[in-house]
């Protein structure tokens, strides 16, 4: 992910990075929490975390990240503990693990407030579980980025493509074909769109696969391999082209501007009774294109980087999101212009 080097002096100085596993603590005090699953945040949490830092900056606060020392009960549970220990009032994650690791803990600080994000309350043996007042939940329109990869990737001028996952990305995948079968039509194209895993990659790649739309943690393999053989891949969940110049493009969740929204709300009473149906207290809310979450203004939460198509112009980039948010074009009906093998 591209970062900028003043933005990253400025958070390090607002806004405290404590372990859980620590003996000490900050003596900055904080508001914000993020409950991390790493000793220091990176990727999506990163993103997510910079979100709090930002509104921290902005309102005069303080946040803090605290990395689980273990992804049990016990490891995150000590990390909210330090967190309460130093004045936080609102848990922050961005881990979908959390919606059971933090399922207990929710019980035990019911007059704190948790953010979940991608996951709802889970019992550990994944069943759901009951959803507190104190909790909200947040996801993002995972059919929207992949039509708008799937448009974007044909738009280029791939042919052969393939979307790789090792897990249930279903919302990916039929966002993925419905866009790619868009873009088919209207260019007169023939296109084939396979599926896969990370561990048959390498044997799409060398059987003449040009891009592949990995999810997840398929990501890493799909790129060694596109680096590898010279093809293209296109990731999810933030910017990776980092990665090297076999990056297409990025399916980014701005987890970023949801956590700001949200803060942003919380602070203005949003968490209580008295906003009615406006509440985010027990809320689940799925986060897209141009979205206007409550009452905060109209912002895209969902996005496809753009920086390393040569062929797909930004204007046609943006009808493609204008259409998606207004409902115009939808991931419904016959496929009629790809070929699935």
């Amino acid at each position: 992910m591209r970062r900028n080097k003043g933005l990253a002096a400025l958070l390090a100085a607002i806004c405290p990075v404590i372990l859980s596993g620590c003996v000490y603590h900050n003596p900055t005090k904080v508001e914000i929490a993020f409950i991390g699953a790493q000793e220091t945040a990176s990727g999506k949490e990163l993103l997510a975390f910079e979100g709090a830092c930002a509104f921290a900056a902005s309102s005069g606060t303080a946040a803090g990240y605290y990395g689980a020392r273990s992804l049990t009960l016990d490891g995150v549970a000590a990390a909210v503990r330090y967190a309460a220990n130093d004045r936080a009032k609102i848990f922050l994650s961005a881990d979908e693990r959390f919606g059971e690791l933090l399922y207990e803990v929710q019980f035990s600080y019911n007059d704190y407030y948790f953010v979940l994000s991608e996951t709802t309350p889970k019992l550990l043996d994944g069943s759901e579980g009951t959803f507190l007042r104190n909790t909200t939940c947040i996801f993002y329109d995972e059919v929207q980025l992949g039509f708008l990869a799937g448009y974007a990737a044909v738009g280029e001028g791939y042919t052969e493509l393939v979307f790789c996952a090792d897990g249930e990305e279903q919302d990916y995948l039929t966002g993925f074909l419905y866009g790619a079968d868009r873009a088919a039509g209207e260019l007169g194209a023939a296109v084939t769109v396979a599926e896969a895993t990370s561990a048959e990659i390498a044997a799409c790649y060398e059987s003449g696969a040009q891009v592949v739309f990995a999810c997840g943690d398929a990501f890493a393999a799909a790129s060694e391999a596109a680096k590898a053989c010279g093809g293209k891949v296109i990731g999810t969940e933030y910017d990776r082209s980092a990665e090297g110049e076999q990056v297409l493009a990025s399916a980014v969740k701005y987890c970023d501007r949801a956590m700001n929204a949200v803060l942003t709300l919380w602070k203005s009473g949003y968490w209580t009774d008295e906003a009615g149906d406006k509440s985010l207290r027990g809320r689940v809310e799925t986060l897209g294109l141009d979205y206007r979450y409550i009452d905060m203004p109209n912002a895209d939460y969902v996005g496809l980087t753009t920086e390393g198509f040569e062929n797909y112009k930004e204007e046609q980039h943006l009808e493609a999101k204008a259409k998606l948010a207004s409902g115009e074009w939808r991931a419904e009906g016959e496929l009629n212009h790809i070929r699935r093998i």
